[in-house]
């Protein structure tokens, strides 16, 4: 076993992509450092190496909130029909359930590292790989599970979804092929509904608020992320009330009356733990 440092804090994002240059096996999983692995992991992990070993991406099945449930496996053999065929775009960024094939991505890599500000480099080097190989290449949907549910259960330690909103709203105008990119900002809306929910998102706008963070910044990063995240859903109701909602922002008597809501939101209705109601 090596063990190598960073002279620098790369970040998370560069970090993922650093591992995946360090490794000297053909395949590599990248573990976060709150994630523990279930006790057969490593067999289910060659046991798909078996089953699958062309592939260039195999991604597992943790059942987290807006995560699907699989119940077989799924595998693709073409970009498109991989984009198409997305289940969940959460499980296929949840970093310890990728598995990649570092041979077959090494020249989507650089695009990876260049992208890196998506929160997803591990997606955009397989997307890359993929392009540059004529949109053709092996992606296999796992159904088994490798990690452990409880150890990701802890929110004192998990970031605000701020940057991971900002990430995708860049990921989601890709420069790719429109045939493309149709199908990707599709997957990138689903994230939506229980992951990176525009209540919470907003409700984190309102916390730096309250926090002392300036008015003018968060007024434009609300503004950043409804334009190129939470504006590609369309619906015309959510639209209008975002829009009130940034409004509420700008002004200095509005903001008071929504830190009220938001208070007695955050004790009734959200399930928070006492110290993020403290932190809010």
């Amino acid at each position: 076993m090596k063990f190598y440092r960073n002279k620098i804090n790369v970040g998370g994002n560069a970090n993922i992509l650093r591992v995946i240059e360090y490794a000297s096996a053909d395949f590599v999983l990248v573990l976060g450092d709150d994630d523990h692995v279930l006790p057969n992991s490593i067999e289910k992990i060659l046991t798909q190496l078996e089953m699958y070993p062309d592939a260039l991406f195999i991604n597992f099945n943790t059942p987290l909130p807006g995560h699907t449930v699989r119940t077989k496996v799924v595998v693709y053999e073409e970009l498109l029909s991989f984009l198409k065929g997305i289940d969940s775009f959460g499980q296929i960024m949840f970093i310890s359930d990728g598995l990649y094939n570092i041979k077959k991505i090494e020249e989507g890599i650089r695009f990876g590292t260049f992208y890196q500000n998506t929160c997803a480099p591990g997606f955009v080097s397989i997307l890359y790989a993929m392009l540059l190989n004529n949109g053709v290449g092996q992606i296999v949907l796992s159904n088994e599970r490798i990690i452990d549910l409880a150890s990701t259960a802890d929110t004192k330690t998990q970031m605000s979804i701020i940057p991971v909103v900002e990430g995708l709203g860049y990921l989601a105008h890709l420069n790719v092929d429109a045939k493309y990119l149709k199908y990707l900002q599709q997957s990138i809306v689903s994230t939506q509904k229980d992951w990176l929910t525009y209540q919470g998102a907003f409700r984190s706008l309102v916390c730096d608020l309250h926090n002392g963070v300036d008015r003018k910044k968060v007024f434009l990063m609300h503004y950043k992320i409804l334009k190129e995240y939470y504006f590609l859903d369309r619906s015309y109701m959510k639209f209008i009330l975002r829009f009130l909602l940034s409004l509420s922002l700008f002004s200095k008597v509005l903001t008071k009356c929504l830190l009220m809501i938001a208070g007695i939101m955050l004790k009734r209705k959200f399930s928070l733990s006492d110290d993020e109601k403290n932190y809010c």
